[in-house]
């Protein structure tokens, strides 16, 4: 029969270790405080739902360690998590430096790893969040709470995903679809211009390139010129044929 122990006092390693000893099949209930290092071998099940964890409200690192300081190509930490459908759901793994090469289990390095059919979720929950991707103290990539992709520091946007508008021009009917990053605009009739509205600043005005996408396209030549906010497209000596399709690609820097 499983024992349950109280304690309002500190409790020495020597003793805890003592009582996971003695654990039975069963298994023995204790909450109390543990300092100094405690050894244990199988396996600690707890036999309720809800939060299980580590608790401090010192000024200073809370850390929950898993540590092998063993050399040899074989040695990882890991923390492990299951679910119903399978072991080793999601890995978060660390490697000795006798790794090797091998991808995923590099020498000196992390992987987290999801092993089910569902994958892997990184998520930004508050809406004002930012996903990045730092090496050693430098922004190298992030996405931010809209959308965007940056690479490099953050607010220089490469990829936009505001949905752009015809601000003006590109003659009566005239139509625009995609992201500001990549977008097709079919034109009306009788225009020799037109603008854009990206719905989003870019930290400089963007790289854009502008080529016809079908046969029927007019074939004089067009040039396209961005502010931060919109690009400018005209034709010259010409006008564009109603329904020709102007493809356009925008990249940030």
């Amino acid at each position: 029969m499983a024992t349950n122990r109280s304690a309002g006092y500190a409790v020495s390693a020597a003793v805890w270790n003592a009582v996971l000893s003695s654990i039975n099949d069963a298994g023995t209930i204790w909450s109390g405080t543990v300092s100094g290092t405690v050894a244990a071998t199988g396996v600690i099940t707890s036999s309720s739902a809800g939060g299980h964890g580590l608790t401090n409200s010192s000024n200073a690192a809370l850390t929950w360690g898993v540590h092998n300081v063993n050399a040899g190509a074989s040695a990882t930490g890991a923390i492990v998590m299951d679910n119903d459908a399978r072991s080793n759901n999601l890995t978060l793994r660390s490697y000795s430096n006798a790794a090797g090469a091998s991808i995923p289990d590099i020498s000196d390095s992390v992987l987290l790893r999801s092993n089910g059919v569902g994958g892997l979720t990184l998520s930004a929950q508050n809406p004002s969040g930012i996903i990045r991707f730092v090496l050693s103290t430098t922004m190298r990539a992030s996405y931010d709470a809209s959308g965007n992709y940056s690479f490099g520091s953050t607010g220089n946007i490469t990829d936009a995903i505001a949905t752009p508008t015809i601000a003006s021009g590109f003659g009566s009917g005239s139509t625009i679809a995609g992201k500001a990053y990549a977008f097709k605009i079919t034109t009306g009739s009788s225009a020799s211009v037109g603008v854009v509205n990206f719905n989003t600043t870019y930290a400089t005005a963007p790289i854009c390139v502008a080529s016809y996408g079908n046969a029927g396209s007019s074939g004089g030549h067009m040039e396209a010129v961005a502010s931060t906010t919109q690009l400018t497209i005209t034709i010259f000596s010409t006008t564009w044929a109603n329904g020709s399709v102007i493809n356009v690609l925008v990249r940030g820097f």
